[in-house]
């Protein structure tokens, strides 16, 4: 975390997966934060805000090929009702931000939340449904990239750590991102 963005931002906590060494003080001085040893998942926890903050090594090239690659995929997408065309555009604009919620975008689309919800739910949709629609269209372009690591990958997703990423392709697609991207690269 510390060294994808600028500043001083403290990490809250670490996870490891394998056993505790005899002397974890190295650990907690290195990373200025709690570190837990034998833990189910490995992990970062920090604040939301840091999500929002400009990488320190960020690759404007790079940037430019997946925003181009995302709207490609959108537009490659099943023809839909226009507002259902019109959220899944934003929700992956807003998705760089963290997050989305309902209100940012009914916001950047000038309607009321409850004017999009009633033009969501005409379309036979809701927000759940189209963010979850964007983030695995995503997700499965961006695995394809070796450069991308997972938890950069779910960061690029809005997810603020990789493990409910993780749980949301397995619920989507039956795999992990890790086996998903093991199959693509066999298929290569």
């Amino acid at each position: 975390c510390r060294s994808l963005i600028r500043g001083k931002e403290r990490l809250k906590e670490i996870h490891f997966i394998h056993e505790r060494p005899e002397n974890v003080q190295p650990y907690e001085e290195y990373f200025g934060c709690p570190v837990l040893f034998e833990q189910p998942v490995a992990l970062m926890r920090f604040d939301k805000e840091i999500l929002s903050l400009p990488l320190k090594n960020s690759d404007a090239a790079l940037v430019a090929i997946l925003e181009k690659h995302a709207d490609k995929l959108l537009a490659s997408l099943p023809h839909i009702d226009e507002i259902t065309d019109q959220v899944r555009k934003q929700i992956a604009y807003l998705l760089h931000q963290g997050e989305p919620t309902i209100e940012q975008l009914a916001e950047r689309l000038n309607y009321s939340r409850r004017t999009l919800q009633r033009r969501l739910t005409e379309a036979g949709t809701n927000f759940r449904k189209e963010l979850n629609t964007v983030r695995y269209e995503l997700a499965k372009s961006y695995l394809k990239d070796l450069r991308l690591q997972i938890v950069e990958i779910a960061l690029l997703l809005g997810y603020a750590e990789h493990s409910p990423f993780t749980r949301a392709y397995k619920e989507w697609s039956g795999k992990t991102p890790q086996q998903a991207r093991e199959e693509m690269n066999e298929l290569r």
